[in-house]
């Protein structure tokens, strides 16, 4: 791309790191996004005056009508933009009619790790887009089926979480435990195209709560467990399934862990909590699918046999 990339470094004082590219504008560029919005109408809730200011440029841009007032009931929204600093309260009591409730909802967020699964549920939040996003960014996510459902029907009545499934034809079942929710999205997004029905939970409690309220018919066969997690963490879990606490048939079930550590020592502390293998994020999809192959087989190495075997 021709370009350069300099750095800087002063002891004591930091480091500076800067580069410089040469970029040529696409053609008719400002012609896609033209309109494109043109049966929108979007509400924008909680945002300051400059954030309100470069989101109505850009989307009145592309032919939405764009406001922010809470009191124009003549207007009903079909995009509603909230600020995460709407969570604090409820975004119902933002809200000026009835007909909001059937806009798309997307929170606007500076740190998607900072929005849980549970926000999205109880405020019934449908996306979520990082702030200072691009016009071409919020087409996509408006585009793409990226978006938070409960699955009523695939949970069991008395789990009292925010589970959702993926349908499929497979028999194999798949409980993936992890808290964040664009990790969720990852996941998920990596195993659509293969064979797996996901049940998706926030904590290792909840894990737990899905592997007891798991009929006859439904039960799992394997497990991805993050390890660090608020409430119950992976390694706590995945210790009292192999004490037996989630049923005896789940004792010997494959616990595959997930973990951004990539630290000398971490594969044994997963060992010793009783897990079967390991993965680190970010999740290679290669490496993803070979571990569940391996795992959702009649027979598959763990780390234990790897212990085991070695000299």
């Amino acid at each position: 791309m021709e370009g350069d990339i300099e750095v800087a470094s002063e002891q004591g004082h930091g480091s500076r790191f800067s580069f410089s590219l040469n970029l040529s504008l696409p053609e008719h560029s400002s012609d896609v996004i033209t309109n494109v919005l043109s049966d929108h109408t979007i509400q924008v809730i909680g945002c300051n005056d400059n954030q309100y200011n470069a989101i109505y440029h850009m989307l009145s841009h592309s032919g939405a009508t764009t406001y922010t007032t809470t009191t124009d009931n003549a207007r009903v929204p079909t995009i509603i933009l909230l600020d995460e600093s709407i969570l604090i309260n409820k975004i119902d009591e933002h809200l000026n009619s009835a007909s909001d409730q059937t806009a798309t909802r997307i929170i606007l967020t500076s740190k998607a790790e900072s929005i849980t699964t549970e926000d999205l549920h109880n405020q019934k939040i449908d996306k979520i887009m990082l702030k200072h996003f691009t016009m071409e960014a919020f087409l996509k996510l408006l585009e793409s089926n990226a978006q938070y459902q409960p699955t009523v029907e695939t949970t069991p009545p008395d789990v009292k979480i925010p589970a959702h499934t993926m349908p499929s034809n497979s028999a194999k079942k798949i409980l993936i435990a992890e808290d964040n929710f664009i990790n969720q999205q990852v996941i998920e997004g990596l195993l659509e195209d293969y064979d797996y029905q996901l049940t998706i939970v926030d904590n290792g409690a909840f894990a737990l709560d899905a592997l007891r309220s798991a009929t006859t018919d439904g039960q799992y066969d394997l497990i991805i467990m993050d390890c660090q997690m608020p409430e119950m963490d992976g390694y706590t879990a995945t210790e009292r399934i192999r004490q037996g606490e989630a049923g005896d048939h789940y004792q010997s079930i494959p616990i595959i862990a997930m973990t951004a550590n990539a630290m000398k020592g971490d594969r044994e502390k997963c060992l010793e909590a009783g897990m079967t293998d390991y993965l680190t994020k970010p999740i290679d999809l290669e490496k993803l699918i070979s571990v569940l192959d391996n795992h959702l087989s009649v027979k598959g190495s763990t780390l234990s046999d790897e212990k085991d075997n070695k000299p």
